[in-house]
C-alpha cells in the first residue's frame, strides 16, 4: 500500500467537518499539524471525522456508493447520461477501469487507518473521564467494524490492517474473509458496552446502531440464531417503530428517528454546496423536459439524472394496486405545467395530464384517446423485446428519494436529505430470512407480513398480509427486500451474499448478462494499490481480472 501520511489523512478530514449543520459535525478546523491528536480534544475531533466519511463524496448520498451497489444487478439498468459501463456490464471491469472502485479502496482503508491510529494514541493521553474515554473508544471500533466489513465484501478477503505501521501497509498481506469477520465481531462486540443507549445527535453510534449491525453481519456470516437474536433485541428492547405510510420514510417533514437507526447526516443545510449533499433524487429521474407541456419543477422526478432506470423484472414486482411501494416510489404520470408548449387539447395546468409512462400494454383505444391529450408510452414503447430501454433517458421514474425542498427546480446534487444505513424495516427482513434459513418460515411470515401492513394501500390490508409459510424462499425474501429497499445501497450485496449474484443478473439484466461471471462477485482490487508494493504478489490480484 502507498504511504498514506497522517497530514494528508487528517488534513482532509478536517477540511470536511465543518460543511455539515449536525453539531458532532461542526468541529473546529486545527490546521494541517497532528500535535492536537495527543490530546483528548484531538481525539474526539478524529472520531467524529470517521462518520464524515460515511458521506462526502464516497459513499451514502454519493454516486459512487450508488454505482458500486445499485449498479450490476437485477434491479436497475444503466441510464442515458451513466458513463459507469463497468459497474453496470461488467466486460470491461478491470484494476484500472473505474475510479469509483479506487477511490472507495482508498476511502475505506482511510477510514481503517483513522481508526488504528485512534486506538495507538488512545493509551497515550489523560482522559477526564472513564466516559468519554469509553464512549469515543466503542463510536470507533464500530466505526472500524463498519469499514472493514465493506470491505470484505466487496474485495473479499483482502488486507486487514491492525496497526498504521508503513511496513506492514507495504507487504499488504492477505488475510482470509473469515478473519475479517472475526475481527469486526469482535470490536462490535466490544463496542457494544461502551456506547450509551441513546444520543441527543442523531448519527451517532448507540447500543441499537451496534446490535442492527450485528444482525446484519451474523446474517452476510450466516450465524441464523445470532441475527435472530440482534434483531430482536432492536425490535423489542428500544424505542423504534415502523413509519406509518411507507412514503414517509423519505421525506424531510417526517421524523424519521422512529423507524432510521443509524443514519448520515446531511442537512438541513442552507448553503447547498454540493459536493456534500445528497445526490439521489436525481440518479433515477428520466429527461421529461424533452417532451410538450411539461418542465422540471419541484413536484418531478425531473430533471433528467438518468443515471439508473428499472428494469422489468423491478417493474414486475408490484401488485400496483394494493401496494403503496408502487404508487409512491415510482412515477408514471406528470401533468402539464408548460403553457409556451402544451398540447392542443390542454387547458389546466397541474391538473391535465402531460405525460403518461405505464409498464403494461396499452390498448389501441387507449392510445387513441391520448392522441393530441397527452403523451403515452407504455413497456412496448419504453423497452425493447430484450428489456433494454429504446432511450436509457425516458423511462418510469422512481421518486423513492424525491427532495421538494431544494432551492429551485433545476438545482442539482442540492438535497439535504438525511440517509439511512440501518433501518427498522430491514431489521424485520433480516430476522425473516434468518427464521427461513433456521426452519421457521411461520416467523418469517409474521415479519414479512408486518413489512407489507405498513406498506398497504388503505382498503389492501389483507390482500398485502395473506403471506404464508409456504410462500417463504430465498427468491421471495430477495422480491420482498427489492420491494422495501430498493435504491438503499444493499442489493449488490444482498445478491453475493446469498449467491444469486450471477443467476438473478442473467435472468433479469440483459446488459450485463452475457458478461458476468462468478468472479465478479468479487470487485478487482485496484492497480493503483499494487503500484506502491515493492512486491504485489503478497496481495494479488483477486480471480479472474
Amino acid at each position: 500500500m502507498k504511504k498514506l501520511t497522517i497530514l494528508l489523512i487528517i488534513t482532509g478530514m478536517l477540511a470536511a467537518m465543518t460543511s455539515c449543520k449536525k453539531d458532532f459535525l461542526q468541529e473546529e478546523g486545527y490546521g494541517a499539524t497532528t500535535a492536537i491528536f495527543e490530546t483528548q480534544e484531538g481525539l474526539i475531533t478524529l472520531v467524529n471525522g470517521q462518520y464524515n466519511r460515511l458521506r462526502l463524496t464516497k459513499m451514502y448520498g454519493s454516486q459512487c456508493w450508488a454505482y458500486l451497489t445499485e449498479m450490476g444487478n437485477d434491479m436497475w439498468l444503466k441510464g442515458g447520461n451513466n458513463t459507469q459501463q463497468q459497474m453496470s456490464e461488467y466486460r470491461t471491469l478491470d484494476a484500472t477501469s473505474s475510479s469509483y472502485n479506487t477511490d472507495l479502496w482508498n476511502h475505506l482503508y482511510k477510514g481503517v487507518w483513522n481508526a488504528n491510529y485512534f486506538f495507538e494514541q488512545a493509551d497515550k493521553i489523560k482522559w477526564t473521564s472513564d466516559d468519554i474515554r469509553n464512549k469515543n473508544r466503542g463510536e470507533n471500533l464500530t466505526l472500524k467494524a463498519f469499514f472493514l466489513f465493506n470491505i470484505v465484501n466487496i474485495w473479499g478477503g483482502v488486507y486487514l490492517p491492525q496497526t498504521t505501521s508503513y511496513e506492514d501497509g507495504l507487504v499488504a498481506k492477505r488475510s482470509p474473509a473469515e478473519d475479517f469477520y472475526q475481527e469486526i465481531i469482535k470490536e462490535l462486540n466490544e463496542a457494544l458496552p461502551l456506547v450509551p443507549a441513546t444520543s441527543t445527535e442523531s448519527g451517532r453510534v448507540t447500543k441499537p446502531v451496534v446490535e442492527a449491525l450485528l444482525a446484519r453481519v451474523h446474517l452476510y456470516h450466516k450465524d441464523w440464531d445470532e441475527v435472530v437474536k440482534y434483531a430482536t433485541n432492536v425490535i423489542s428492547n428500544y424505542n423504534y417503530g415502523l413509519i406509518s405510510g411507507w412514503k414517509n420514510l423519505i421525506n424531510n417533514s417526517t421524523d424519521r428517528s422512529k423507524e432510521f437507526i443509524w443514519q448520515v447526516n446531511y442537512g438541513p443545510d442552507v448553503k447547498y454546496t454540493g459536493a456534500n449533499d445528497n445526490w439521489y433524487f436525481l440518479a433515477y429521474a428520466p429527461f421529461i423536459d424533452q417532451f410538450s407541456g411539461i418542465q422540471t419543477e419541484l413536484n418531478w422526478t425531473g430533471y433528467g439524472g438518468c443515471q439508473l432506470y428499472p428494469t422489468l423484472y423491478n417493474l414486475s414486482l408490484f401488485n400496483r394496486d394494493a401496494d403503496a411501494r408502487w404508487k409512491d416510489g415510482y412515477q408514471t404520470v406528470w401533468y402539464y405545467n408548460k403553457p409556451s408548449n402544451k398540447l392542443s387539447l390542454q387547458n389546466t395546468i397541474h391538473v391535465d395530464t402531460a405525460l403518461y409512462f405505464v409498464p403494461f400494454a396499452l390498448t389501441a383505444q387507449q392510445k387513441t384517446w391520448a392522441t393530441n391529450r397527452y403523451i403515452a408510452k407504455d413497456l412496448n414503447d419504453l423497452y425493447n423485446t430484450n428489456g433494454i430501454a429504446k432511450d436509457p433517458k425516458v423511462f418510469i421514474g422512481f421518486k423513492k428519494f424525491d427532495a421538494n425542498d431544494r432551492p429551485g427546480a433545476l438545482t442539482t446534487n442540492n438535497v439535504a436529505e438525511d440517509y439511512s444505513i440501518i433501518r427498522l424495516g430491514d431489521i424485520y427482513l433480516m430476522r425473516a430470512e434468518a427464521n427461513m434459513n433456521l426452519g421457521k418460515n411461520d416467523l418469517a411470515a409474521d415479519d414479512i407480513n408486518a413489512i407489507r401492513l405498513r406498506a398497504a394501500v388503505p382498503g389492501y390490508e389483507s390482500v398485502m398480509t395473506n403471506i404464508t409459510a409456504a410462500d417463504i424462499n430465498l427468491n421471495f425474501i430477495l422480491d420482498e427486500r427489492a420491494r422495501e429497499l430498493g435504491g438503499e445501497n444493499m442489493r449488490w450485496f444482498d445478491l453475493k451474499r446469498t449467491g444469486k449474484l450471477v443467476e438473478r443478473v442473467k435472468l433479469y439484466n440483459p446488459e450485463a448478462a452475457p458478461y458476468i461471471k462468478e468472479f465478479h462477485n468479487q470487485r478487482p482490487i485496484p492497480q493503483a494499490q499494487f503500484d506502491g508494493m515493492p512486491d504485489p504478489s503478497t496481495l494479488g490480484q483477486n480471480e479472474g481480472y
